[in-house]
């Protein structure tokens, strides 16, 4: 199905406008960056939402490595996460 162009799911769980979204590299996860101050991580295949990592402020954007998750802040800053093992 991934290859017909078929909309597969909608992830809900952020409170304001999402700025950000990326994939892992072996397309396990997804992460979302969100002006509600969180980013969260999702298992891809299913949609569920697997860890919400909280921030003082909007998170504007992010990327996903296999070290963690780094993140920049509305507030001029960046945060590394390490992420650990996920389970879901």
């Amino acid at each position: 199905k991934s290859n017909t162009g078929e909309h597969v799911r909608t992830l809900k769980g952020h409170d304001d406008y999402v700025y950000g979204v990326a994939f892992s590299a072996d397309g396990q996860l997804i992460v979302s960056a969100s002006m509600d101050g969180t980013a969260r991580v999702w298992k891809a295949s299913t949609g569920q939402g697997l860890r919400s990592l909280p921030h003082t402020d909007g998170v504007n954007g992010l990327a996903l490595s296999s070290y963690g998750v780094i993140s920049g802040l509305r507030d001029c800053t960046l945060h590394l996460w390490t992420i650990g093992p996920l389970h879901g």
